[in-house]
């Protein structure tokens, strides 16, 4: 296999990983979202939008990204056990753990019944310790968080670092901006005119998550985080968290 078919099968592996289709469990879980447009009967589109991006700039990308990004990088299944359990010590509710690990796992456990996992070895998979990682994950031995188990899988297909840290947060946005579409809040063509605008932001935020130490992570989206906790408490609700 010549270095182009490699990128290029690379390249189609992760555009079927980040694919809105693709079962991956994000869109059952709206983080808060649904619980805070049901207080906001009257908030508009450019409010939605805001508060969504909010969500993934000062949540998404400095607790989970940065996560991802070292868990990329960490070479051995040890290692990325620890930084899964890291995470999942950061995630302070129940909503969140929840919203974190249960599209993990189920991303995991897609990915090895699609045959991801191996048509990233027939491109060249980096030594990572990808199947003993997705297997800990399924035998629910490591929390799975979806942060990590995506880092995983994108390292595996030899996308490179920035590129897997631009998927995670973009795939982040357009799974924050359905709920609200699903929910009537938003129209379609709205929320795809967002993410096109987003795209300075998310991706001055790449170089940023990519210079953060684990030590400085860090998560302030505290007013979702609130009403994702008080999401149980209505009925009906259409999202699990």
């Amino acid at each position: 296999m010549t270095t182009r078919t490699e990128s290029l099968s690379a390249q189609a592996l992760w555009m079927t990983l980040h694919d809105s289709a693709f079962p991956a469990g994000r869109m059952v879980h709206s983080s808060g979202m649904e619980s805070w447009l049901r207080a906001h009967p009257d908030a508009g589109p450019q409010a939605i939008i805001a508060m969504t991006l909010d969500y993934v700039l000062a949540s998404l990308a400095p607790l989970d990204a940065v996560v991802g990004a070292h868990a990329w990088a960490a070479g051995d299944t040890a290692r990325l056990i620890e930084l899964d359990r890291l995470l999942s010590a950061y995630k302070t509710s129940a909503n969140a753990r929840t919203a974190s690990v249960d599209p993990g796992r189920r991303l995991a456990d897609t990915a090895r019944r699609v045959g991801l996992t191996s048509g990233a070895k027939k491109i060249g998979a980096q030594e990572i310790g990808v199947d003993q990682y997705i297997d800990a994950v399924r035998a629910e031995s490591t929390p799975g968080n979806i942060a990590v188990v995506e880092a995983v899988l994108q390292a595996a297909m030899g996308i490179d670092q920035p590129t897997a840290v631009l998927g995670t947060l973009r795939s982040g946005l357009s799974s924050a901006l359905s709920v609200s579409v699903r929910l009537g809040r938003l129209g379609a063509m709205s929320a795809q005119r967002a993410l096109v605008e987003a795209t300075p932001e998310l991706v001055d935020s790449v170089e940023v998550v990519l210079a953060t130490p684990l030590s400085g992570m860090t998560g302030n989206a505290i007013d979702l985080e609130v009403w994702g906790m008080r999401h149980e408490q209505y009925a009906p609700r259409l999202f699990a968290t």
